[in-house]
């Protein structure tokens, strides 16, 4: 699983101890300081996640955290129904 994370309307340098003390999760961080970039997915409040294709598709949002049980019976079936596909 790819994870990117997109570092919404926050200052880089809170950012990035936010990462260093709970961990980084990512593979990359794109910042999105004004916001525009998560206009365009639709975002209306954070966190937000989505299960997006090599295509680049959205197969599914999740508005609200990630956590064991979310993973497990939300989000990881779709993720597996995808990568299935040739």
């Amino acid at each position: 699983v790819t994870i990117i994370g997109i570092d919404y309307k926050d200052e880089s340098p809170k950012a990035i101890k936010w990462l260093k003390d709970l961990g980084n999760p990512y593979s990359l961080v794109l910042k999105d300081e004004k916001g525009s970039f998560a206009l365009d997915l639709g975002v209306y409040g954070a966190p937000e996640t989505f299960i997006v294709d090599g295509k680049g598709v959205i197969h599914y949002r999740l508005a609200g955290d990630v956590n064991e049980r979310v993973w497990n019976e939300t989000l990881k079936p779709i993720y597996d129904k995808l990568a299935e596909k040739p």
